[in-house]
């Protein structure tokens, strides 16, 4: 006989759900990837962009992106934990479109570039007026210039951690 019980067809049911439900978890886990794509400094007007070059929004909050910087120190500082709202504001939300770039800009920057900006960072360590920074983009914190959680970094002047060869 071909016929299931109610049992069974529970069964079959809630493993099919349990089955898709983890398929949407593993999904979950691997974050989408976002780059810095350009770093502006005049001593005030500190700003960055930030591009998702894939085909699909995704929200840097619910990734946990974060913004880190080092001078020479392995261990870099927090600038901004997308979506904290002690670290920053948000008036653009923390979605970064498909294709699209997502400009960060300080507390300090003129009115101008803050009403352009999707997150105004309030952190004094939203600076890089000296020489020599490493601006990392990461998915946890970050506590040396190869750990796992960099998703990418960018170095200029006498930087000490930097990708490539300049």
């Amino acid at each position: 006989d071909n016929k299931k019980t109610e049992t069974e067809k529970k069964d079959t049911t809630d493993k099919d759900t349990k089955d898709k439900d983890k398929d949407k978890e593993v999904e979950t886990k691997t974050p989408p990837v976002a780059l810095i794509a350009k770093i502006y400094s005049n001593d005030e007007d500190d700003w960055l962009e930030i591009v998702n070059a894939s085909g699909a929004d995704f929200d840097l909050a619910a990734a946990g992106y974060r913004l880190e910087k080092a001078k020479a120190a392995d261990d870099p500082t927090l600038i901004m934990r997308f979506g904290n709202d002690n670290d920053g504001v948000y008036p653009g939300g923390t979605i970064i479109k498909a294709s699209s770039t997502y400009l960060v800009a300080s507390d300090s920057a003129a009115p101008d570039i803050k009403a352009k900006a999707d997150a105004i960072v309030t952190k004094s360590s939203f600076s890089w007026t000296e020489e020599g920074y490493t601006l990392y983009l990461g998915t946890a914190s970050i506590s040396t210039d190869d750990d796992p959680d960099i998703v990418d970094k960018v170095g200029y002047g006498n930087a000490q951690y930097f990708e490539g060869s300049g």
